[in-house]
């Protein structure tokens, strides 16, 4: 492919409720989103976040709904933005230095406009009373970090594609020769299954971003995953590896086979492997050969 033509993007995806989660009668506590619902585009956006599902965090699913919900619409604005802006290197700048606040920013009102209209019903203050006692003063006194969850998005344009992460999670870049790779590094507050978390004092210093200009030849497929994915894998080549299968499935089959099958698909990693939720979205290049 030639760089000089600007590819069409599609993208594509799907959320299961892990096997562990449904024999337990707990809600799905991942979302996905992303733009265009269907058919190709010159730009894309993709976003999957990760509720965290614990005790304190009782609203984590809502949360995370909200959380790629505002992270399709704050990238959107900003590829509107700067879609005129020759230089890269002012829209890398102002996208590391502005958008994780902006993004932080919006869900927390986000949060606290489903807080107003939903307030915490006594069944909710007496689970949290049973399963954290030690934390109902903390929540009372800001509920917002009861719907923590992780984020993770990309932004997709003919110039330059923008990788942004809090939390765990996985964002892997499939280059056109079918070579996977981490763009972005593993989340440094991974800790005893603890992460990093939009309800968090100050999340937005703790997001990992990456700006990939395209300058000689596009990529052929960014996969983007909640942690349930990657650990439903013995390791990480035997996940790594998924996304070179994908992409040339994608190539011989076009995005229609995968579409069809990725629900259940997934549904059987979790049941084999993790047994938590897991959400997969895929941002391919359709012009790629």
């Amino acid at each position: 492919m030639m760089f000089g033509k600007k590819p069409l993007w599609e993208v594509l995806g799907e959320s299961v409720r892990g096997s562990s989660h449904a024999r337990k009668g707990k809600e799905n506590q991942d979302a996905i989103a992303w733009f265009p619902r269907r058919g190709g585009s010159r730009y894309a956006i993709l976003s999957v976040s990760d509720g965290h599902g614990s005790a304190p965090h009782f609203r984590s699913d809502q949360g995370s709904r909200l959380a790629v919900e505002i992270a399709i619409i704050a990238l959107k604005e900003f590829r509107e933005a700067y879609r005129r802006t020759r230089s890269l290197s002012l829209i890398k700048n102002v996208a590391e230095e502005k958008l994780p606040q902006l993004l932080c920013r919006n869900w927390r009102e986000a949060v606290k406009g489903h807080l107003q209209e939903n307030p915490i019903t006594d069944k909710e203050w007496a689970r949290l009373e049973e399963e954290c006692p030690d934390m109902l003063k903390t929540i009372a006194a800001d509920p917002v970090p009861g719907y923590g969850a992780t984020l993770l998005a990309v932004l997709v344009t003919p110039g330059y594609a923008l990788l942004l992460q809090l939390g765990d999670g996985d964002i892997i870049t499939v280059a056109g020769n079918g070579k996977p790779e981490r763009p972005l590094s593993k989340d440094p507050g991974l800790l005893a299954n603890e992460t990093s978390s939009l309800g968090m004092p100050a999340p937005w210093q703790e997001f990992r971003t990456c700006f990939q200009a395209f300058h000689e030849k596009y990529p052929g497929l960014f996969m983007v995953s909640t942690d349930g994915y990657a650990n439903s894998f013995p390791g990480e080549d035997d996940f790594l590896k998924v996304g070179h299968d994908l992409f040339l499935m994608l190539q011989k089959n076009g995005v229609d086979d995968i579409r069809y099958n990725l629900h259940e698909w997934l549904k059987e990693a979790s049941r084999v492997g993790s047994g938590d939720d897991v959400t997969l979205g895929l941002i391919y290049n359709k012009d790629i050969s």
